[in-house]
């Protein structure tokens, strides 16, 4: 059981090291910072539970690993101890899939898409596609805007590796716009 911070010992404080930093904070920065803090702490006494609020005020302005050096003045004056605080930043989980191709934030989707699509995932080609349409679409489309630019550039008399990377690049436009259109039916925007 803890004890109440009132009860907390008092403690020397020799210094407070910062090791690793997080966010805009740089490492620098935060050791010039609490340069002051320790300047001021040799011989200085002060409660344990304010030692602690130095070191949380610090991880709070993205100090992610620290270490303070004391001293226990009324139990044991010849021991030294330290005290290390590190800190996770753990990012939220998220809930994505791969469906066809595209990966897919079910917690992004409306009910009714995210059904579909577990559903789909679970019983695979047995369940309607929710991008039936627009994958034949894409095919259909594809297929023509290939055709057309070929017949083009052959009729021009352009070299082959020119069609091919002209072809390469409208294949990358197409999957892009395509793939932009399934994400709009996903996320109902």
């Amino acid at each position: 059981m803890a004890a109440p911070a009132e009860n907390l010992p008092l403690v020397t404080v020799e210094k407070l090291d910062i090791h690793q930093t997080h966010g805009v904070l740089t490492l620098e920065n935060a050791q010039e910072g609490i340069q002051h803090f320790n300047d001021d702490c040799p011989g200085k006494t002060m409660p344990l539970s304010e030692l602690l609020n130095v070191m949380l005020v610090a991880q709070g302005f993205g100090a992610t690993d620290l270490t303070a050096d004391f001293q226990l003045d009324q139990q044991a004056p010849n021991i030294k101890w330290s005290l290390t605080a590190v800190s996770h930043q753990h990012a939220p989980t998220r809930n994505v899939v791969l469906f066809r191709g595209v990966e897919v934030e079910l917690d992004r989707c409306s009910e009714r898409t995210r059904r579909l699509i577990e559903m789909a995932l679970r019983n695979g080609t047995h369940t309607p596609n929710p991008f039936a349409d627009l994958e034949a679409l894409e095919e259909s489309t594809t297929a023509k805007a290939v055709s057309q630019l070929a017949a083009t550039m052959l009729a021009s008399h352009t070299p082959a590796v020119d069609i091919e990377d002209a072809l390469a690049e409208l294949r990358a436009h197409m999957d892009e716009h395509f793939l932009q259109r399934k994400l709009v039916r996903l996320y109902e925007r």
